[in-house]
């Protein structure tokens, strides 16, 4: 069990009311130049231009909170093969649930997890985050989200790996010794 209030390691702090409610709690959020320098240092990026939430918090479940959105970033990579910078532009979605710990389904959530068999729905909602306090800090989930999002191989246009080939190879196998043990020479040409 992870608690979302203990997101001290993310780079950026997000903090929504954890409180249901009754209606959509809408939640837009813009990463200022401190964030985003934080994000590129702790995604270990050349940079994330921009990176904003557009988030709505609504109750679930009777004590639950359910947050959905959009995050949506443009950051810079570096190309893997001429380290130029890749940009690429982000827009993900954001559907999380987080309860209350000590509440009744946070206390469900312990039982199952405590459990030595745990059936996973493929079609039902995602395991719910406990959190403490009154709010709840999506920045580690919003970072969560970007790293994942983010091309692993980023390529400049046109950028391709060249092969130098100078001619034969003049390394001798090492399966070469084998080869003339079977013929009785040792391994020793005549």
């Amino acid at each position: 069990m992870s608690l979302s209030n203990n997101s001290a390691a993310a780079p950026i702090h997000v903090p929504v009311p954890g409180r249901p409610h009754r209606d959509k709690l809408s939640i837009a959020w813009e990463a200022d130049q401190k964030a985003l320098e934080a994000l590129a240092t702790y995604l270990d990026i050349l940079k994330v231009e921009s990176f904003a939430l557009d988030l709505a918090a609504s109750s679930w479940r009777g004590e639950g909170v359910r947050i959905e959105g959009r995050l949506t970033a443009s950051v810079q990579q570096a190309c893997v093969v001429t380290l130029e910078p890749v940009p690429q532009i982000i827009d993900e979605p954001v559907d999380a649930f987080y309860v209350p710990v000590g509440s009744k389904l946070a206390q469900r959530l312990e039982r199952s997890q405590a459990e030595t068999e745990v059936e996973v729905d493929p079609e039902g909602d995602e395991t719910p985050e406990i959190f403490s306090g009154d709010t709840i800090d999506v920045g580690g989930l919003a970072t969560e989200i970007l790293a994942v999002a983010l091309d692993p191989y980023p390529r400049a246009p046109g950028a391709a790996f060249e092969v130098e080939e100078d001619g034969e190879d003049d390394t001798v196998s090492p399966f070469a010794v084998l080869k003339g043990l079977g013929s009785g020479t040792g391994g020793k040409s005549e």
